[in-house]
């Protein structure tokens, strides 16, 4: 439904922010039993998009979500949610890929350590202004810290003076 949306409405351009978008407006079409329009433009408040304008994307979100109808995810809800729980992180990981690599820590400790042994690295939460860097500028990232792993860089905790977001949120 989503996805259709995004192509009925003219949602997507260059394809670059298409995912992010999908997938928002999946989660508030599988969490809310009908979304007005101020929870859809809310669910997307996190998502970036440079040349399509948010017009088209709201117009998808209103026509995929405002109406909440079973599909195929509802059928198979309880298996899928086991096999992410089956492959989510469990201890600090490196990707590489020829002279590139992606580290991956799952603490605050960790992430001082690689990067204490990677002083030259780019930090990688959303990825937004670095992805361009590569796909804009051509740019080489040979290391990168990946810090979306972290629970303690994607918290929000409300204090009695203070508000807390961490940096991934």
């Amino acid at each position: 439904d989503v996805q259709q949306a995004m192509v009925d409405c003219h949602g997507s351009q260059c394809g670059f922010c298409t995912p992010g978008f999908v997938m928002s407006l999946f989660a508030l079409q599988k969490n809310s039993a009908g979304a007005d329009p101020a929870k859809a433009h809310e669910a997307l408040a996190g998502n970036l998009c440079r040349c399509t304008g948010y017009r088209p994307i709201l117009d998808a979100a209103e026509q995929a979500c405002c109406h909440k109808r079973a599909d195929q995810f509802d059928a198979r809800e309880a298996a899928t949610i086991e096999q992410l729980r089956a492959i989510a992180p469990r201890e600090t990981a490196e990707l590489n890929s020829g002279d590139r690599r992606c580290l991956l820590p799952l603490t605050v400790a960790d992430l001082a350590d690689l990067y204490g042994a990677n002083p030259q690295a780019r930090l990688l939460a959303g990825g937004t202004d670095l992805a361009l860097e590569v796909t804009q500028f051509h740019r080489e990232l040979p290391v990168m810290i990946y810090v979306g792993h972290i629970r303690e860089m994607k918290r929000i905790e409300v204090g009695v003076n203070c508000l807390e977001i961490g940096a991934a949120t």
